[in-house]
């Protein structure tokens, strides 16, 4: 007995779609040509941002280091100290508690994952929060990061406010 099968089918192809096994030399120079550019056009710009982000976030860490040892001296009913090591990134504060041991506190933005540091402090390296969570002064500090300054300040009323960032020598 002999099988027959159905004939196949066989649809007539373009001629050039039969020869395109792939991408020409010039078509894949093309797409890495694009994707360089892109690439140029992108990371500057995301290093730019980093840089912004590093030291607004190093200001904010500032800002709540200020806000807990003025919290911390109400909540005691003690004074505490805040000392400022500028020109790095330390800032420390502490606190006599009385009947509990000494409490302090040590940030390094100096170190990762800000890389920033403190460039001035008005009034000098150190401020005092009274029993009340009131300073004796009012400071304002420059948290510096590249060609990036940020202020974090300390109004006599004990608040705690961030400006910033803004470039060096255009207004900061």
């Amino acid at each position: 007995m002999r099988w027959h099968h159905p004939p196949v089918l066989r649809f007539p192809t373009p001629a050039r779609a039969v020869s395109r096994a792939g991408a020409s030399l010039i078509e894949l120079l093309t797409v890495l040509a694009i994707f360089a550019t892109l690439a140029g056009i992108t990371v500057p710009r995301f290093s730019a941002a980093a840089k912004i982000s590093r030291v607004k976030a190093a200001a904010q860490r500032l800002a709540e280091e200020l806000r807990g040892a003025r919290d911390a001296a109400w909540r005691w009913s003690t004074s505490v100290e805040v000392r400022f090591d500028v020109g790095s990134g330390r800032v420390e504060w502490s606190a006599m508690t009385g009947s509990f041991a000494d409490q302090e506190t040590q940030t390094d933005l100096g170190a990762e994952p800000y890389r920033v540091r403190v460039a001035s402090v008005t009034g000098g390296g150190t401020l005092m929060f009274d029993g009340y969570g009131n300073p004796d002064r009012a400071i304002s500090a420059v948290v510096r990061g590249a060609d990036l300054i940020v202020t974090v300040s300390v109004s006599l009323d004990g608040s705690v406010t961030v400006s910033g960032p803004s470039r060096m020598g255009m207004g900061g």
